[in-house]
């Protein structure tokens, strides 16, 4: 969970008013994982691992 702060809306600037939903945080966070290759939980997935040349490293993970 993100920090309670960021979903109060700022007070000045260009962004008065602003306020960023939980739903819009996770939304960003899940789209952000995939872009990266990374699992719903934010570790990186089999695929991502043998990209990088690591998919040895794939073997000793029991979340994959």
């Amino acid at each position: 969970m993100a920090p309670l702060k960021l979903f109060v809306p700022l007070g000045s600037g260009a962004t008065d008013g602003v306020v960023v939903t939980p739903e819009e945080v996770e939304e960003a966070k899940a789209l952000y994982y995939r872009m990266v290759g990374w699992d719903e939980e934010g570790r990186p997935t089999r695929a991502k691992l043998v990209e990088l040349g690591l998919g040895w490293l794939a073997e000793g993970l029991d979340y994959l």
